[in-house]
């Protein structure tokens, strides 16, 4: 089984090498920086209905293979979430408008799932040029994001654009730091399986939470 998120922020050297090991030889290359251009609409995946974010049908995928630079400078895979559950947003620090609040809605999350041992948080920086492990660790630290239960990352361009854009259907402005102020629930198995917005939607926990547990009843 792939290594637990706990695992890799305390594992060894040699750990890391043994769980990147574990990738498809034959993966595909990394998606290069893009000239985003045009924007890209978000798409509307159908929702379940009622009070809850589910979407009828799973919508895209975290690429297992994927790695990123976590902001105590770990470096892990997309594939080491697998297993648990994860909400996602994406970010970035010198962001003057929705991220803070933003990321204040992540953090009265975070007290909520403490308890929850497959619940992980993952804030995805969209400016990975200037988002260093340091100013992500220092941003973490101003919302109390606990490193074994919220990570922030910072990826490659290429990887954000393509998860916005082709895998979680998000859409963008048609710029770099352009991006959805919505957060994505992940089911156990990488697969996008509701969206929430919480500067919106006062009732947003508790659907996700609802929706957890919903799909840990399914074993999905």
């Amino acid at each position: 089984p792939a290594c637990t998120v706990l695992a890799w922020l305390a594992a060894a050297p040699l750990l890391l090498a043994g769980c990147r090991a574990e990738a498809p030889r034959d993966a595909a290359p990394p998606p290069a920086i893009v000239d985003l251009g045009d924007p890209v609409e978000a798409s509307d995946p159908q929702p379940v209905g009622g009070d809850t974010g589910l979407l009828v049908a799973p919508l895209g995928e975290l690429p297992a293979h994927w790695e990123f630079v976590e902001r105590s400078g770990a470096t892990l895979t997309l594939g080491d979430l697998r297993g648990s559950f994860v909400v996602l947003d994406f970010v970035f620090t010198a962001c003057p408008g929705p991220c803070p609040p933003m990321m204040g809605q992540m953090a009265l999350l975070q007290e909520r799932v403490r308890a929850m041992d497959d619940v992980r948080l993952l804030s995805i920086s969209v400016d990975p040029e200037n988002d260093t492990p340091e100013a992500l660790a220092e941003y973490g630290e101003a919302y109390g994001a606990d490193p074994e239960r919220w990570l922030l990352a910072r990826m490659p361009i290429g990887f954000v654009n393509t998860l916005t854009r082709d895998e979680l259907k998000l859409g963008d402005g048609g710029n770099p730091l352009a991006h959805s102020m919505k957060f994505v629930l992940v089911d156990r198995e990488g697969r996008g399986r509701g969206f929430y917005d919480p500067l919106v939607d006062k009732g947003w926990i508790e659907k996700v939470l609802r929706d957890i547990e919903v799909l840990r009843a399914e074993g999905t």
